[in-house]
């Protein structure tokens, strides 16, 4: 029997804290759905998850002056940050973490 890519996805990955979340994604709408994957797996546009992979040099917030490690938690704290909803507030991060000279 041919084992799918949803098979192999469930298999490797059932077990992850974020696994369970992953099954509301797909109704939401695109923005959201993105959103949501990227706060549930903790990949998404933030310093702590770029530092891990060797992109900025530090993981600090580059939009506060906190030195705290900018993740999911950090959104909720982060005066910089003012827009509504954790969506919003995650899509305004990446929008001003873009324009952040903190790279290099």
């Amino acid at each position: 029997m041919k084992t799918t890519s949803y098979q192999v996805l469930n298999r490797r990955n059932d077990h992850k804290p974020w696994f369970d979340l992953l099954q509301y994604v797909p109704d939401a709408p695109r923005s959201e759905a993105v959103a949501s994957f990227h706060l549930a797996t903790g990949h998404g546009c933030f310093a702590k998850h770029l530092f891990r992979i060797g992109i900025p040099p530090t993981s600090c917030c580059p939009l506060c002056d906190s030195n705290d490690e900018m993740d999911y938690h950090h959104l909720f704290l982060c005066p910089t940050i003012s827009a509504e909803g954790v969506c919003g507030r995650y899509w305004q991060a990446r929008e001003l973490m873009a324009n952040a000279e903190f790279y290099f």
